[in-house]
């Protein structure tokens, strides 16, 4: 070949090797053109995010925030905060311990460099120093052979969501309060029929620590071992046993509890027929006076005395009975102490204590049900019936106003169709003006 020929291939040889690296230029400037695209895209989101976003580099320092950032942590300015290290701007733990905090930072570190990322909740403090909680979530971004080149953020306000959970918590905190305080013997148990939660009457009522049936088959402490069946049914009479071994015959109702539609177990509440009963007291008269009847009251009506101590009131229940009427007298004092001061031999009584006297008729304040059972028992069967009430502040304190209110008021539905009278002794100072004149207008008033 001619040295000429030669040189007119090379010649064509490198005009094809240039426009090659050409079109590899023109397809690297599209490329960049791209990334500069996307790049722009991306500042612009992150910029108009409405979630707070901050880029920090390897050594912890902000090197950019957005808008949203500034807005949330109460900055004015970037160049705020240019510079300073994220973790200043965080309170890592509601402890003050400095060695507390070093903890949390280098869980989040570690997080970052063995996983690439860390979610979780910390405390933030605004310029202002106020403190709020948010939700974090940070990420490792690398360059192209896996190189950590800097963390990236996101930062969610979440004090409502902390303020509602504790709500809710509080909600359920007094829920599960009023459930273990109530006077009513509650139980729950699961789908299987197990005992979930037994509140403090019920744990009374039957003799079992809550720790002895928690977890295990309420049909333990049913006689006969019998399973309740999953459903809804109101005053059915079952036998319990005891823990020590006696069986007591219970009113028990059952509600279903539902969750997403599926049937999840029951609500078991369980009354004491004794309760429901009330106790018999037997109306009986006491040796009577020929002194002259200083008192008139009328059959059929509730008589209100408002003093602080019982003392003229008495001497109304007294005259009542002296003269012939059926008494029955109903006290926080001490029967035997009242019995002995005015002489009175037969007219029977009921003590409102906690305290469980075998030869005594007491009943516990919180027995509402019981209390008026054995009131009415006692009324149905007096010929000529007079009950002295004193206590009832002692009712509204443990029950509250109106269940106590709501005893009295059934108390009168009785009294108003049988031939007795009720003296309810009230101290005026202890009630505001509204539940006074609730009091006062389903009663007469003696003096």
């Amino acid at each position: 070949m001619k040295d000429e020929d030669k040189t007119k291939e090379q010649l064509i040889n490198e005009q094809v090797e240039l426009r090659r690296r050409i079109t590899e230029l023109e397809a690297l400037e599209i490329k960049r053109k791209r990334a500069e695209e996307e790049l722009k895209i991306k500042d612009s989101a992150i910029a108009s995010s409405i979630n707070a976003i901050a880029i920090a580099n390897l050594e912890g320092n902000l090197t950019y925030v957005n808008s949203s950032f500034l807005k949330m942590w109460g900055y004015d300015d970037e160049n705020e905060v240019f510079g300073e290290p994220l973790f200043a701007l965080l309170v890592l733990t509601k402890a003050v311990q400095f060695w507390q905090i070093e903890k949390k930072v280098k869980e989040v570190v570690e997080a970052l460099r063995d996983r690439g990322g860390w979610i979780g909740e910390m405390l933030a403090k605004r310029k202002d120093g106020s403190v709020f909680d948010i939700l974090i979530s940070a990420s490792t971004v690398t360059d192209e052979i896996g190189k950590p080149i800097c963390t990236i953020a996101s930062f969610v306000d979440i004090t409502e969501r902390k303020q509602l959970e504790q709500e809710l918590k509080e909600n359920r905190d007094f829920l599960e309060n009023l459930i273990q305080e109530s006077p009513t013997a509650i139980l729950s148990t699961d789908s299987t029929g197990n005992v979930v939660i037994i509140n403090k009457s019920a744990e009374k009522l039957l003799g079992y620590k809550s720790n002895e049936l928690m977890g295990k088959p309420l049909s333990m402490a049913v006689s006969g071992r019998l399973d309740l069946e999953i459903a809804d049914k109101k005053d059915f009479i079952l036998n319990f046993v005891k823990k020590d071994g006696t069986e007591i015959p219970l009113s028990v109702s059952t509600s279903v509890q539902l969750l997403a539609g599926e049937e999840r177990g029951l609500i078991v509440t369980l009354k004491d027929l004794s309760e429901l009963r009330g106790l018999f007291i037997t109306p009986v008269s006491e040796v009577g006076v020929e002194a002259e009847m200083k008192y008139q009251l009328e059959q059929g009506f509730m008589y209100i005395v408002e003093e602080e101590k019982p003392e003229k009131s008495f001497d109304v229940f007294l005259d009542l009975v002296k003269h012939g009427s059926q008494g029955l007298y109903i006290s926080r004092q001490n029967p035997t102490r009242i019995r002995e001061k005015y002489q009175l031999e037969k007219t029977p009584n009921i003590w409102l204590t906690r305290a469980k006297i075998s030869e005594g008729n007491c009943i516990s304040p919180d027995e509402l049900a019981k209390l008026y059972k054995t009131t009415e028992n006692f009324v149905r069967q007096a010929d000529d019936g007079v009950i002295f009430f004193e206590g009832l502040e002692y009712l509204i304190a443990q029950n509250g106003f109106q269940p106590a209110l709501k005893f009295i008021q059934s108390l009168n539905d009785v009294i108003m169709v049988h031939p007795s009278r009720l003296i309810v002794i009230v101290d005026p100072l202890t009630l505001d003006t509204k539940e006074l004149h609730i009091f006062r207008r389903d009663m007469k008033t003696i003096f």
